[in-house]
């Protein structure tokens, strides 16, 4: 069963203030709502029976992202679970608003795709009849619409279900899609760096942080260069020194980090490029709302001009072999 990311932030809140009022994790389990109730008291008694947070976290069904059980699993280890809780109520919320922008954004495409789907039978088979002029056969419209409209629907629920699994298809497509290119990147680096700081905030050793940050970005370069920094710092490198060799992350990025672990504020630095990578996907993401529906309703226009003049240029034709 999957659980909305409205509810796991509401869920993650909950817990929050429950543990900061002094409530212990088994019986702030068993108070919080949210999620399947028999989960969240299975995990309360698996807390009661003495298991520690990262095993109790196995046993959790898949609703709970394995984001999630990274940083949970880090910061029950050090005991600043309220902290990460707080910070993953805030990205889930984040993440909700997200996909109710984008949701709203596809209405008015798919709104112009259905509408060119259901005209373009209708006009390829529109004729001109000499007594009755203008005529459509319904029959045949609709078993020209029908090989259209039902593989459409498949398509498009098939790219619902792997959006929902955070398929690496819809990455592979998005990559090479305008648009969607810059949306897709600033986005892995604005959940690395939300991961960073919230893996640091939770006790974490840094080199586990960068791996773990790679692994949440759902990049696969960003993935495999973390891993490689997480190495070098066991080595005795400091990441900013890394991150000088990097093609991954642009500029402002690793200035900033660099200052920020310069400085030991590396926390603030990374709550700073979070939001600032945030909204350059936010705003990636408004750009192609707005001029690829515009687009497809072009293409859309100029198809329909095409088939009118072709229907009137068959009428005139027959007005002018009529006079003749």
């Amino acid at each position: 069963m999957a659980v909305s990311h409205k509810k796991l932030a509401s869920w993650y809140l909950q817990l929050a203030h429950s543990l900061e009022a002094g409530i212990n994790l088994s019986e702030a389990l068993r108070m919080a709502g949210g999620p399947p109730r028999r989960n969240t008291m299975t995990m309360a008694d698996n807390i009661t029976a003495g298991f520690a947070i990262d095993d109790m976290l196995k046993n959790v069904p898949s609703w709970l992202p394995q984001t999630d059980r990274y940083l949970l699993s880090a910061a029950g280890s050090n005991g600043r679970l309220p902290e990460t809780l707080h910070k993953l109520s805030e990205k889930h919320l984040q993440t909700a608003e997200n996909i109710s922008k984008t949701i709203l954004a596809s209405i008015y495409p798919l709104a112009v795709l259905h509408l060119g789907i259901f005209l373009f039978p209708g006009l390829n088979l529109m004729e001109f009849d000499v007594e009755t002029g203008s005529r459509m056969d319904l029959d045949h419209y609709f078993l020209a619409l029908i090989p259209v409209l039902l593989p459409f629907w498949f398509l498009l629920s098939g790219v619902i279900v792997l959006v929902k699994k955070r398929s690496s298809i819809i990455r592979r497509i998005m990559g090479i899609v305008p648009g969607l290119r810059g949306y897709r990147k600033a986005q892995a680096i604005a959940d690395f760096s939300f991961a960073l700081d919230a893996f640091i905030n939770a006790g974490a050793p840094i080199d586990d942080a960068w791996y773990g940050s790679g692994l949440i970005s759902g990049d696969p370069a960003l993935t495999k260069f973390s891993l490689n920094v997480s190495q070098e710092i066991k080595n005795g490198k400091p990441p900013g020194s890394i991150l000088e060799t990097s093609r991954i992350f642009p500029f402002e990025f690793i200035s900033l980090y660099k200052n920020g672990e310069k400085t030991g504020q590396l926390n603030t630095v990374l709550a700073t490029l979070t939001h600032q990578f945030q909204e350059k996907a936010n705003r990636q993401l408004a750009v192609v709302s707005f001029w690829y529906p515009k687009l497809l309703f072009l293409l859309l226009a100029i198809f329909i001009a095409i088939k009118v003049v072709g229907y009137y240029a068959q009428y005139f034709k027959f007005i002018y072999d009529f006079m003749e």
